[in-house]
């Protein structure tokens, strides 16, 4: 959040070579790229824990997004 000090790890959210991280247009979820797991996966926003789909396998290294 704006104006904390710090960083959280947030339990459940371990990714191998997390690569890229965006934000929805509407606010609502946030899209990370998983190089070492060949996959773009949702968080909700307000619930970062909790994991609302992926992409799956990918034949190629994700690395960055942007919506």
């Amino acid at each position: 959040s704006p104006g904390d000090t710090g960083f959280v790890k947030l339990q459940g959210t371990d990714l191998p070579y997390a690569n890229g991280i965006e934000v929805s247009a509407d606010g609502k979820e946030i899209f990370v790229a998983t190089s070492g797991g060949f996959e773009v996966i949702a968080y909700s926003r307000t619930n970062p824990t909790q994991r609302l789909r992926s992409t799956g396998p990918l034949t190629f290294l994700p690395d960055q997004v942007h919506e």
